[in-house]
């Protein structure tokens, strides 16, 4: 995961999902050490709500995009919403 992460604008970490064992695997994690090897300008994204694939040390990150990600979603689904609305309020 280092490789990818040099050359990486924006790592974007899906959410996990929970093997058998219940034990996350430390290979889908990004962990604090590992922002040492991102882009200066790079950005983490994260749908939310995380799980052990992203830590928390890593919210005060100059690196997190995922708390203003995730507040731009609220947006757009309101956009969403009233566009809906105003259509079939026109009806």
């Amino acid at each position: 995961m280092k490789e990818g992460l040099c050359s990486a604008d924006v790592i974007y970490m899906a959410g996990y999902r929970e093997t058998a064992d219940h034990l996350p695997n430390s290979n889908l994690m990004l962990t604090p050490d590992l922002l040492s090897h991102l882009h200066p300008r790079a950005i983490i994204m994260h749908p939310l709500p995380r799980g052990y694939e992203l830590p928390y040390e890593l919210d005060n990150s100059v690196h997190c995009a995922y708390f203003s990600q995730a507040e731009n979603g609220v947006f757009v689904r309101m956009a969403i919403l009233q566009g809906y609305f105003n259509v079939i309020g026109g009806r």
